[in-house]
């Protein structure tokens, strides 16, 4: 399922982002881990775009079809985890506002139209993604970026992080100890 809000944050992909990403190293196609999470954060102008993936494993507990109600309800209270915008904290100098989100959680959608399990396939992998856009009033002065969800899913250990902006480039590990992106 998707939830998203109509906003001018859903113009296309800057050409200029899309070219960051692919030179980027870090972000080439990589194998599945479990308890491991993918950041993107890219600041253009005064738009920051988080782009996150997390194992279904990590945020539900098993990475296939739900076989039962159960396990839909799992799905669905991890796409409304995942879908908060609280556990991304921006520093408040730059006072950032939401404008867009959307999360993607595999498997839920067809549970939900079928009223029964999805059809049983190779789902050896799968994550949730959630997309959020913020307009930064002040975005020269975004200092940090800091998650709250490693108290909330105990399975993640980490995030493999990226960040693109007008002062360059840089990864980092977010972990428990360690959660905050620094630019």
């Amino acid at each position: 399922m998707v939830i998203a809000t109509e906003t001018d944050a859903m113009k296309p992909f800057p050409l200029f982002a899309m070219l960051a990403l692919a030179a980027c190293p870090v972000l080439a196609p990589r194998a599945h881990t479990h308890g491991e999470g993918r950041l993107v954060a890219l600041l253009e102008g005064a738009s920051l775009t988080l782009e996150i993936a997390v194992p279904l494993e990590a945020a539900a507990g098993f990475e296939r079809p739900p076989r039962n109600d159960k396990e839909k309800d799992l799905l669905a209270k991890a796409r409304q985890t995942l879908g908060e915008a609280s556990h991304w904290r921006i520093n408040a100098e730059a006072r950032c506002q939401l404008e867009h989100r959307q999360v993607s959680v595999p498997f839920l959608d067809s549970f939900e139209q079928s009223q029964g399990p999805a059809p049983t396939g190779d789902a050896s992998h799968a994550d949730i993604e959630a997309r959020f856009v913020y307009r930064c009033a002040h975005p020269e002065a975004l200092k940090s970026l800091e998650t709250t969800l490693f108290r909330l899913l105990p399975r993640l250990y980490r995030f493999e992080a990226i960040r693109i902006g007008p002062r360059g480039q840089g990864k980092a590990r977010l972990t428990p100890k360690t959660p905050t992106l620094s630019w």
